[in-house]
């Protein structure tokens, strides 16, 4: 069977203002609006719409009280013109009412909750610089809170579930991140470009020793400077950003025929000098100085890769990767978890121990990817067991079919389309924002219309 989900927001100060309320066709309301979560993540499940069609086999012993948060977002009265109750029952409780039937026997057997959270990601400031474990280190880290008695909402818990936290971020709009260690020689051309002798020690200690545990070590070095040398070194970094970047808008000399020819990574305008690569590097940590004046993860943002998805691309983040996202709209996949180790970018606890017992600082080229549609569907494959994701673009005069493997939370970026239940159970319309639900006993959906589709599911 297949219902309508309605996703929870979370407002972070981070948040647009505007992305996730256009998106769902709700008026701004002055407040960020940063994710929009579709799931059963314990915290904030989403809320799974009785239809009416056959409530009590949906509810199947749920507690079918009318559920929600101040931060559940309610359909409109389109949405609801298929449906003959508006009642909910949150997901979390509707899985665990009966495991096996709406997860299925083998997503069931393995993980015991749907494994995974979709996510509307609306970025308009930086996020913190951030890794998260592995399961074993996951498990190590939070049996030993555990054991200390630290309270699982305590500000200073870095480990709050036993789990593994991997992610798939795919663009809706242009969406920049920093992500994973660069190329040594790459970074050493961007300290040369800034122009602060504050940055020597960096320099020295990258070309002393360019192997990952060097860059382990410079991190740690960052990481433990005392507040007034910190805040010395992000200073001088921010001020020379900054003077660079707004030599960038100066009127330049018209281009010679040679300029223009000028190609490649690391082109060059001859006549200035100036790397468009670095000159968006200094353009960005002096946008982080600003926002975290004093905040060393300025410097550790200096070691990693710039990366530009264009709508449709996506990149996966394993275990120990560094990362932030910096600016867009995504559509993310993740596994249930809430273990996040910060390296900085952010007023909340760094944990400088176990981050570095879970970073992995190996130079990489970080690998983005855009599948191609093969009967109308793109699939984003991921090593996660947890989680696969799918873009279905819907077109006229043609039926979609997507296979069901497990449990399924289907949301629309674009237009409208019919979405069947291959038992033949029900059918509804869902058109932009709006956000479905697909138990295991659906062994695959019909789709029809005109749209854009991502669906998510386990990878087992």
């Amino acid at each position: 069977m297949i219902n309508f989900l309605e996703g929870t927001v979370r407002h972070y100060l981070w948040g647009s203002h505007n992305f996730i309320p256009e998106m769902l066709g709700i008026s701004p309301d002055g407040r960020p609006w940063a994710e929009l979560w579709l799931g059963a993540h314990p915290s904030d499940p989403s809320q799974v719409l009785l239809d009416g069609t056959d409530n009590s086999a949906l509810l199947d012993g749920a507690d079918n009280t009318v559920h929600g948060t101040d931060n559940t977002v309610l359909l409109d009265d389109t949405a609801l013109s298929n449906n003959t109750t508006s009642s909910t029952v949150d997901l979390k409780s509707l899985i665990a009412s009966n495991t096996a039937r709406y997860l299925g026997s083998k997503v069931s057997s393995r993980f015991g909750q749907l494994p995974f959270m979709m996510k509307i990601l609306a970025v308009s400031q930086p996020l913190s610089l951030q890794a998260h474990p592995s399961t074993a280190q996951a498990w190590e880290g939070y049996s030993r809170e555990q054991s200390l008695g630290i309270p699982l909402d305590a500000p200073h818990r870095s480990f709050r579930d036993p789990h593994h936290k991997p992610e798939l971020v795919c663009a809706l709009t242009e969406f920049e991140a920093l992500c994973g260690i660069r190329n040594v020689e790459d970074t050493l051309t961007l300290v040369n470009a800034i122009d602060t002798d504050a940055l020597d020690s960096v320099r020295y200690k990258l070309q002393q020793d360019p192997s990952p545990q060097g860059i382990h070590n410079l991190i740690e070095w960052l990481l433990l400077l005392d507040t007034q040398k910190a805040a010395e070194l992000v200073n001088a970094v921010t001020q020379a950003c900054s003077v660079y970047t707004k030599a960038l808008v100066q009127p330049r000399p018209a281009e010679t025929e040679t300029e223009k020819r000028t190609t490649g990574l690391n082109a060059h305008n001859a006549h200035t000098g100036f790397d468009l690569q670095i000159a968006k590097m200094q353009s960005i940590l002096a946008c982080l100085g600003d926002l975290y004046p004093g905040d060393t993860g300025v410097v550790v943002a200096m070691l990693l890769n710039h990366v530009s998805l264009a709508p449709g691309e996506s990149l996966f983040l394993p275990a120990g990767k560094l990362h932030s996202y910096l600016h867009g709209a995504a559509v993310e996949v993740m596994a249930c978890s809430d273990n996040v180790l910060r390296c900085g970018l952010t007023h909340k606890h760094v944990d400088v121990e176990n981050l570095l017992n879970i970073v992995n600082t190996t130079p990489e080229h970080v690998q983005v990817e855009h599948p191609e549609l093969l009967d109308n569907i793109a699939v984003y494959h991921t090593p996660a067991p947890e989680f696969i994701l799918k873009r279905v673009q819907v077109t006229p005069h043609q039926t979609v079919t997507v296979d069901n493997d497990g449990p399924s939370v289907l949301l629309c970026t674009q237009g409208q389309a019919d979405i069947t239940s291959h038992t033949g159970m029900n059918s509804i319309t869902v058109t932009q924002g709006q956000s479905i639900w697909v138990d295991a006993a659906e062994p695959a959906i019909e789709l029809t219309g005109n749209a854009t589709i991502f669906c998510a599911h386990p990878n087992i």
